[in-house]
């Protein structure tokens, strides 16, 4: 058990990164794009005030929906589209098309 409380302790102490805008044991990770510009979770990297518009993800490091309307924002966890669609699209993701019914699409 000591052993263990030990380990745990030089892995608490040695995985803080202090480098700003990175993360990992060794620094070696850049920040995703976490919102207001707060630094990462020194760790994993995890964002937990939530992502900039447009990004997604426990690290914020992938893209929203390009047809997201608004801002383009989506949800961090199921990148669903925040502020709607884009006209002509539609979706949780705003992922499909609007056909007109007189297209026959």
């Amino acid at each position: 058990m000591q052993l263990l409380l030990s380990f745990l302790s030089y892995i608490k102490v040695t995985s803080t990164c202090l480098i700003p805008g990175s993360y990992g044991i060794l620094c070696d990770n850049k920040c995703g794009r976490c919102a207001g510009n707060v630094d990462c979770g020194p760790l994993l990297g995890i964002c937990f005030g939530g992502c900039q518009p447009g990004f997604f993800g426990s690290t914020c490091k992938m893209t929203c929906s390009a047809t997201c309307g608004g801002d383009g924002s989506c949800s961090q966890l199921t990148a669903f589209c925040e502020n709607g669609c884009q006209s002509g699209f539609t979706g949780t993701q705003c992922d499909q098309i609007i056909t007109s019914p007189e297209s026959g699409k």
